[in-house]
């Protein structure tokens, strides 16, 4: 059963880190306990950190949840360096993919949030091993490294999804929904950002 319910705190994250969990799918353990198919939390899990640092120390939060990435045509992740875009597939809203056409609405407009496994946390990460398996995505707050590909975004740039996978494209004017502000400039491929899907 998906959870969408509150934040929950206990959440199992394997590797300690959101940025590197992948958590493998099972296709035949679906009475499995306390979950089916090998995930380590319900789908849709609800995760709030506020990961510290020496200057600051209190953190800023991040919103999380637990999903399968399951993409049809399962892109390589060639230069992905940083958490990337990706779309929610089904109804359930519980599955994503970063080829917005594979998305429920078959468009960019329906971004799920950020997929955190990337190059620059797995630097022998494969599309391989990600498809199919369990991984946390950001939904909110505050995401630093975020893959912005060769776009030029400026401090304080909106950013939607595009057709072009795992990339965001900065907005002069809203369009469709926005994931979220850059809080940094674009440079090398990546950018800090809030993102405001959810709160």
């Amino acid at each position: 059963m998906a959870q969408f319910g509150p934040s929950i705190q206990t959440a199992t994250i394997t590797t300690g880190n959101v940025r590197t969990t992948i958590d493998p799918y099972t296709g035949s353990s679906f009475a499995a306990y306390p979950e089916p198919f090998g995930a380590k939390n319900p789908l849709g899990s609800a995760y709030y950190d506020n990961q510290g640092s020496t200057t600051n120390p209190y953190g800023t939060g991040t919103k999380y949840r637990y999903v399968r990435y399951n993409s049809t045509s399962n892109p390589a992740l060639t230069s992905v360096t940083g958490p990337f875009v990706v779309y929610w597939t089904d109804a359930t809203f519980t599955t994503v993919t970063p080829v917005s056409s594979e998305a429920l609405t078959a468009t960019v407009n329906l971004p799920a949030g950020l997929a955190m496994p990337n190059l620059t946390s797995l630097p022998s990460l494969t599309a391989a091993q990600l498809n199919g398996n369990y991984i946390w995505i950001a939904v909110g707050g505050y995401v630093p490294g975020a893959y912005f590909a060769n776009y030029a975004a400026a401090i304080g740039t909106g950013f939607i999804g595009t057709a072009t996978n795992f990339t965001p494209a900065v907005v002069s004017a809203v369009t469709q929904r926005v994931i979220g502000f850059t809080t940094t400039a674009a440079a090398t491929n990546l950018a800090n950002v809030f993102l405001t899907l959810e709160s």
